[in-house]
């Protein structure tokens, strides 16, 4: 992928020179004074290359998502006030909604967490659960059981940063198209001491789209490969040691 040249101002003129107009095919963006923190042009900059892939109306329906749940939480909230003021007890259904309201502030806090923070060590099964997550609020369903996800012995953690990631990664299994009703299909972790491999599961063939390169390049900001086959995509990143020993 070339991208297009951009006019857009340099951000920090002391930093003039670690800008580039481009961006070849799944390069990663220059590195800047701080380890892990990633300088980039407006062509390298994550939020763009999400937008392009398609993040903000996935994100419309997450909020909204995020509308329901909170509406929920204060129906229950009013309820619990009501049988408190009779004297009632609390039945346990609702001795859960001080977890589930933590859970939706957690949930909040990730959906703001920067793109362009500090990599860090991440457990692939975490990346993916709170990705799982994330789409789960955009059907509407946050407390639908998501896929099961099978995790092999030896899947090794990786250095990405994890607001970016996850935002991919919410993105691409809303393109796989992934089937929550089928738990025969559940999403799969793989690795060994030099790579961590996630997969998708889909029902039909992901096609290439408008929205592949950009998301491609926002996973290889991190080192990741996306592989996009007939029911579903592969995604590997480095592991940790891994990384640290290429100088990441």
């Amino acid at each position: 992928m070339t991208a297009e040249r951009s006019d857009a101002p340099v951000r920090d003129p002391s930093r003039a020179h670690q800008y580039r107009p481009s961006v070849p095919e799944l390069e990663r963006p220059p590195v800047g004074d701080r380890p892990g923190e990633s300088i980039a042009s407006p062509d390298e900059d994550p939020d763009v290359l999400l937008a392009r892939a398609g993040w903000s109306p996935l994100l419309d329906r997450i909020l909204r998502g995020v509308c329901h749940d909170l509406n929920s939480r204060a129906s229950s909230l009013v309820a619990v006030t009501q049988l408190v003021e009779l004297g009632e007890p609390l039945p346990d259904a609702y001795r859960e909604e001080a977890p589930k309201l933590h859970h939706l502030s957690d949930s909040l806090q990730r959906l703001s967490a920067s793109t362009r923070a500090r990599v860090e060590g991440a457990l692939p099964r975490e990346l993916i659960g709170e990705a799982l997550a994330m789409h789960a609020r955009a059907r509407e369903r946050a407390y639908e059981e998501a896929p099961p996800v099978v995790e092999d012995e030896g899947v090794p953690a990786v250095l990405v940063c994890p607001g970016r990631v996850q935002r991919g990664l919410a993105l691409l299994i809303d393109r796989c198209s992934i089937h929550w009703d089928r738990r025969e299909d559940p999403v799969r972790l793989r690795g060994n001491e030099r790579e961590a491999t996630i997969l998708i599961p889909g029902v039909e063939p992901v096609a290439r789209g408008a929205w592949t390169d950009p998301l491609e390049a926002v996973f290889a900001m991190d080192g990741g490969r996306l592989r996009l086959g007939e029911r579903g995509a592969a995604l590997t990143f480095p592991s940790l040691e891994a990384a640290r020993a290429s100088g990441r």
